[in-house]
């Protein structure tokens, strides 16, 4: 052996590093991408290290042992920038099980093949030793076969450009800095492969890819420190995306869809069954499916982030954002799309609405909403001028009811008269329970005249109506009007002071004193 050169210590250093580097990869191991890395760099220490031998060996055979060692680590590295491009991107799935095998399968072939080339000549011919310059070398001429399986090794090398490349533009700063560190750290090599394969290596016959390969590792490792590059990833867009429950859609200018993940498909699918014909199929009109949904089709032609609720069939809730995409221009060039179903959300909000807003016995209006909606319709009434009434009813000697029977069956009749009130009353109306047995009844466009004719109507369905333990109800009823320049606050204590004569008499309607019957 010669150990006199200077590309023997130079291999040797690059060696060292390579170890290096695969150790301190292993005590990381637990990070992205770490253990890929540990691999690309064991496999540049095979071929740095039987590319030493080829050159320090003298003997024929030694050296074609050596040259066949070397292409371990060669073929092993490109399936091992696969590997880390997928890993780091958040694609390791496709370098796992069921994939591993027909991606690895070519390279296993041409290691074999390498092997055993004296036997068939497959990949090399011609293989003999020639002397240039300071070096012996092996030369040979590649088959066909061979430059099949070269094309392999570099289509997989582009491949994992590209989806380095690929998750580069769907990053943000400062993630976007990871992938440019990584991507001109292992383009390196491969520009020193592609001049050593064309025959422009200006350090011909020595090939210093692996050493470049391994200075590249020291590099990428030098990210490590600086940016952690395997600690502070950027989650891949497909992993972020595809995995989500809300549905994304993109479509360009004119509205074509040109991007969905499957979350889109599922909900149009299942909760938007009119929403066009069929799937979303990319490459059509996402505008055209949208005609039954004014608001949301309106929605487009705004430049600025707009939300809008959707319900398809009133029992599912979808919140959609429809947000413009610029470029890096700062060029309008479509939209984003996102449907978030809000339908536990949305039961959760009506569900506390009806807790907040009804009187839990009886199930109608509770004295607050009563007093909200009332006075609504009282500012209504102002505006337009129209006839406004209000009554409020005391269910007579209830007391004696509760004495009686018992509490049980005063709820029970407390639960009858409201849901046969309710029973008797248009839209319009507005009834709720604002005390003990004391409900009240707005009447909006409804003069005293009306009123009173529906206060009658009242009483005489609990005359004729056996309740519980067939108890029949008589109802005192203070009836008062909106005049002129009133307010509802007035009105309301007015009802409320005529109720309080009525239950003097008991089974009575009084009236404001200006009414005729």
């Amino acid at each position: 052996m010669n150990f006199d050169t200077p590309h023997h210590f130079i291999l040797t250093t690059s060696s060292i590093i390579s170890i290096l580097l695969i150790i301190y990869a292993l005590r990381n191991r637990h990070a992205n991408g770490a253990i890929s890395f540990a691999w690309l760099m064991a496999c540049a220490l095979v071929w740095s290290f039987g590319y030493t031998f080829e050159i320090l060996v003298e003997s024929f055979e030694a050296k074609k042992f050596w040259m066949r060692f070397s292409q371990v680590g060669i073929y092993g590295s490109a399936y091992c920038y696969f590997i880390f491009a997928l890993q780091y991107c958040g694609h390791d799935k496709w370098g796992k099980g069921k994939y591993l095998v027909p991606i690895c399968l070519p390279l296993i072939v041409t290691l074999i093949l390498i092997w055993t080339n004296d036997h068939h000549f497959l990949l090399h011919t011609n293989v003999s030793l020639e002397q240039v310059r300071s070096l012996t070398v092996i030369q040979y001429d590649r088959t066909m076969i061979s430059l099949l399986f070269i094309v392999y090794a570099y289509f997989l090398i582009c491949i994992s450009f590209f989806i380095l490349y690929r998750s580069y533009k769907h990053s943000i700063h400062p993630f976007n800095r990871q992938y440019v560190l990584l991507i001109t750290g292992l383009l390196i090599p491969v520009i020193s492969m592609l001049l050593d394969l064309f025959d422009f290596n200006p350090f011909a016959p020595f090939a210093p890819t692996s050493i470049v390969l391994i200075f590249s590792g020291l590099f990428i490792a030098w990210g490590l420190f600086r940016y952690r590059l395997f600690y502070i990833w950027p989650i891949a867009r497909d992993q972020l995306i595809e995995k989500m429950k809300s549905g994304v859609i993109v479509t360009d200018i004119s509205g074509t869809l040109i991007d969905q993940n499957p979350a889109a498909s599922e909900i149009i699918i299942q909760d938007f069954r009119n929403f066009g014909q069929g799937p979303l199929t990319l490459g059509h009109n996402w505008y055209e499916r949208l005609d039954e949904y004014e608001q949301w089709k309106k929605s487009y032609s705004n430049l600025r982030e707009v939300q809008i609720e959707v319900s398809p069939d009133s029992k599912v809730y979808y919140e959609v954002s429809v947000s413009p995409l610029k470029n890096h221009k700062g060029e309008f060039i479509g939209h984003l799309t996102t449907l978030m179903d809000i339908t536990s959300r949305k039961w959760t909000e009506k569900r506390l609405f009806i807790q907040a807003t009804t009187d839990y016995l009886t199930r109608v209006h509770n004295r607050r909403h009563f007093v909200d909606l009332s006075r609504s319709e009282f500012a209504k009434s102002l505006e337009k001028q129209t006839p406004f009434s209000l009554m409020i009813i005391d269910i007579d000697f209830f007391k004696s009811i509760n004495d009686t029977y018992g509490h049980n069956v005063g709820d029970q009749v407390l639960h009858q008269f409201a849901t046969i009130c309710s029973d008797l009353f248009e839209h319009d109306e507005i009834f709720g329970r604002i005390g003990g047995e004391e409900f009240a009844l707005t009447l909006p466009q409804t003069s005293l005249n009306q009123a009173f004719e529906t206060a009658k109507k009242i009483q005489q369905t609990f005359e004729h109506t056996e309740l519980t333990a067939g108890i029949k109800l008589t109802l005192s009823i203070g009836l008062s009007t909106k005049e002129e320049n009133d307010t509802f606050d007035h009105l309301l204590l007015e009802a409320d002071q005529l109720l309080y004569e009525a239950k003097e008499e008991r089974n009575t309607i009084k009236t404001p004193s200006t009414f005729n019957l």
